[in-house]
């Protein structure tokens, strides 16, 4: 299987990372050698997952659809992110999904509050990445923002591509966010106008 690639700020322990590197072995391979040093009198603090969008379906997609049939399924009973948590908490540990989400939600447990965690592609390239910064450290509500993630991948790659973006036509990274009906928003700023971009994909709509 392709390399996902784990990139931190420098405040987060090469130690913590490598760690993650071994409990996730040898389902998942990371690359997790790479730190960011940010000036400033508050830095932000991060680690990213970032892999191709292969990789994703390959590890996630047959699980990650088991999520998405429960929260089809409870429609109209709660918000899609209840609904899944629910369906989260019985999964067994053999559900991929669970587990990558398990994992980063012990990394982050052992890290400042303020540390957060994002996953992504690299598009437009492995810098200016596009990726989503999950909003929990609860393992079983970040297995569904994973789920939901690769949910939406075959939408979101046609958008970037037909968009532009995978082509240069964006300034800086991809911003991913979820809505409350399980939308996609996707924005960036065009290279050329400077102006904000926004894109939904809706949860209906992805494949």
């Amino acid at each position: 299987m392709l390399a996902m690639k784990v990139t931190s700020t420098r405040d987060v322990p090469l130690d913590v990372l490598r760690e993650l590197k071994v409990q996730l072995a040898p389902e998942f391979d990371l690359d997790v050698e790479t730190r960011i040093d940010l000036r400033s009198t508050d830095p932000p603090s991060w680690i990213t997952f970032i892999a191709e969008s292969q990789w994703w379906v390959q590890a996630l997609a047959a699980y990650a659809a088991l999520y998405v049939a429960e929260i089809v399924r409870e429609a109209g009973k709660e918000t899609w992110r209840n609904r899944g948590r629910a369906f989260a908490v019985l999964r067994s540990s053999s559900d991929q999904t669970k587990r990558l989400a398990t994992a980063i939600a012990t990394t982050l447990a052992g890290l400042r509050p303020r540390t957060r965690a994002a996953v992504g592609l690299p598009v437009p390239d492995d810098v200016y990445t596009t990726h989503l910064y999950l909003s929990s450290r609860d393992e079983n509500e970040l297995a569904v923002e994973l789920a939901m993630f690769v949910h939406h991948l075959p939408a979101l790659m046609n958008l970037l591509q037909t968009d532009g973006v995978t082509s240069g036509r964006i300034s800086g990274w991809v911003g991913l966010d979820f809505l409350a009906d399980g939308s996609l928003e996707v924005s960036w700023f065009d290279r050329y106008t400077l102006e904000p971009v926004r894109r939904v994909i809706p949860f209906h709509d992805a494949p």
